[in-house]
């Protein structure tokens, strides 16, 4: 497990969009 994970969630009407920011690997993800 990642020892430090940014999560930060957002709606807007009947969309969501997730993005996960893991500091060191430097991964993006947004789903």
């Amino acid at each position: 497990m990642a020892g430090l994970v940014y999560g930060a969630t957002g709606k807007r009407k009947t969309a969501v969009a997730r993005v996960r920011l893991i500091p060191g690997a430097g991964a993006i993800t947004v789903n």
